[in-house]
């Protein structure tokens, strides 16, 4: 679906997370806090989003404490 989120996402399983368009500008997730994702599980992949962080200038759009996690075709910023 399109939309904004705008909370941080805590990913703490195995799975996929893209829009269903694949168009990175269709689903934006964003949030004034420190950080966008908080990914702890592993094999996690995103792709086609938007990740926008405007919380913190030292802040970043994710966490990872995982392994094999993929990240693409998403702009972030």
């Amino acid at each position: 679906y399109s939309g904004t989120d705008e909370g941080i996402i805590n990913v703490t399983k195995s799975l996929n997370i893209r829009s269903s368009t694949g168009n990175y500008q269709d689903v934006i997730v964003q949030t004034d806090k420190k950080y966008t994702f908080n990914i702890t599980a592993d094999n996690v992949n995103i792709s086609g989003l938007t990740i926008l962080n405007t919380g913190s200038i030292s802040g970043s759009a994710t966490i990872l404490a995982s392994d094999f996690t993929n990240i693409t075709n998403c702009n972030i910023s």
